[in-house]
């Protein structure tokens, strides 16, 4: 399975470096569950790609796609009430409703939050840093269909 998902990262990594391209030097991770992400550890600002599960579209075994719900994670060092973290996310937004569709397909986003119960930014709370978290989840399709019916004819 992980060789459905590093097409994945890659066309998920080009989307953030259009996006966010001050994140870039200092990093894009990657991370099977959002628990896991050491997020004081790095130097903000910096994104984060978590996907949780790749959970099969349906067509059972002439099926290979599936459509997972992708956490993108921007965080960033914030000072005074208003942090720019929710325009980061409403400008991947709308760089993924732009992107080009052979590369990811996008099917929806499923939620944006920069709420400061994220997980992350509890840890930055209780820490008493001054970094903060958005998130901005999306489905996806990614695979191949092998039903016979959705092939194309020459």
């Amino acid at each position: 399975m992980s060789d459905v998902l590093e097409p994945v990262y890659a066309a998920l990594r080009e989307v953030l470096a259009e996006a966010w391209p001050e994140a870039l030097p200092n990093g894009f991770y990657e991370a099977d569950h959002a628990s896991l992400i050491p997020w004081e550890r790095f130097t903000t600002p910096y994104a984060v790609i978590a996907i949780d599960d790749l959970s099969p579209v349906a067509g059972g075994a002439t099926n290979d796609a599936y459509a997972p719900e992708v956490s993108l994670f921007y965080v960033d060092a914030v000072s005074g009430p208003l942090s720019g973290i929710r325009g980061k996310l409403d400008l991947l937004r709308r760089t993924l409703n732009d992107w080009d569709q052979s590369k990811l397909q996008v099917v929806e986003v499923t939620g944006i939050t920069w709420a400061d119960d994220l997980p992350a930014n509890a840890l930055f709370v209780a820490n008493g840093k001054a970094s903060r978290a958005g998130l901005l989840r999306v489905q996806i399709l990614v695979g191949e269909s092998l039903n016979p019916s959705e092939e194309e004819t020459p």
